[in-house]
């Protein structure tokens, strides 16, 4: 049996709120308990293979003393994991992952042959147990500086929606069927679920996969990064987000978060989510004009409105409408 860990959507860095604990920005030590849990529950597992599927970064522009401090902590992280299991990291977004971040990591991490940081699209052969294939984002501005002719911006989606297509297809190829074929990479997929519990339906300036490429692949198992809401695709076999390791906005209000264990046995998968039980939550409360004049008016008990127990140790919002 292979098992697998699959991660993605860290999110490193630094978020609206407050600085706590020697000035440390409050949302990035929640990020920080949620990894340093899956860390623990991996030791546990004792997975085969870990998958981080894109974007552990938040920002890939930052000041160098905080984006030299993120990506020493990435590398922390990494480094602990791959003591567990062979670690396979996947550049996300260019706007979260950025290229200096993963050269960084690339040169910091060489020399460890439990860990392939991957930003380029290719086949690896897991010790005889599993192939991968790992496609990565493209990078649209290496595109437009070598594209010769402009083109707009859903003639450039569809483009890369090509591209995509093609080099899912083209990787699987590269697989040899005696053991399981997997998919890592960092796309919304046509018919999965958004945080906001919308459907993606189609194309709006962003590349996507179309379901009848996974299925005319036929990966063993597809392990993907973007969406923050996890969730098994439906149309597809065996084909998951991940999502976030935690709530990272109050988009994300409603959803669980954590990661999946994935167990292969002979082209057979079971798979398990494990919620990240560190995860502090968003919660919104609404107010109309009546509490709002209460409340100008001294005159409100913010009791017979709000839970208190509900909202211990939330991150809170509070939505009003007035005159």
């Amino acid at each position: 049996m292979l098992k697998i860990l699959h991660t993605a959507d860290w999110h490193i860095g630094n978020f609206s709120g407050p600085n706590i604990n020697n000035n440390i920005n409050a949302r990035f030590q929640d990020i920080c308990e949620a990894i340093e849990f899956l860390i623990t529950k991996a030791e546990n597992e004792k997975p085969d293979i870990i998958i981080i599927a894109g974007d552990v970064f938040n920002q890939a522009k930052t000041w160098s003393e905080r984006g030299l401090s993120e990506t020493g902590i990435i590398i922390k992280y990494i480094q602990q994991l791959a003591n567990i299991a062979l670690t396979c990291v996947l550049r996300g977004t260019a706007n979260h992952d950025g290229k200096m971040h993963f050269d960084l990591l690339n040169k910091a991490l060489s020399d460890n042959a439990n860990i392939y940081i991957i930003d380029e699209p290719c086949v690896k052969n897991i010790n005889n147990q599993a192939n991968i294939a790992f496609v990565p984002i493209f990078d649209k501005g290496e595109y437009r500086a070598e594209a010769e002719n402009v083109l707009d911006k859903q003639a450039e989606c569809n483009y890369f929606t090509d591209k995509i297509r093609d080099t899912i297809l083209d990787l699987r190829k590269q697989c040899d069927d005696t053991v399981p074929s997997i998919l890592v990479t960092h796309y919304t997929v046509i018919g999965s679920v958004m945080p906001n519990g919308q459907v993606n339906i189609m194309a709006v300036n962003e590349p996507v996969i179309d379901p009848l490429t996974l299925i005319q692949a036929n990966y063993t198992l597809t392990c993907l990064g973007h969406i923050h809401k996890p969730q098994q695709v439906p149309a597809c076999n065996n084909v998951f987000y991940s999502g976030a390791l935690t709530a990272l906005s109050f988009n994300d209000e409603k959803d669980v978060h954590g990661f999946y264990m994935h167990s292969i046995d002979a082209n057979n998968i079971s798979s398990e989510f494990i919620e990240n039980e560190t995860e502090r939550k968003f919660a919104t409360v609404f107010f109309d004009e009546a509490a709002l004049t209460a409340i100008i008016n001294n005159n409100y008990d913010i009791s017979a409105t709000v839970n208190n127990d509900y909202y211990e140790n939330k991150i809170v919002r509070i939505i009003y409408s007035c005159s």
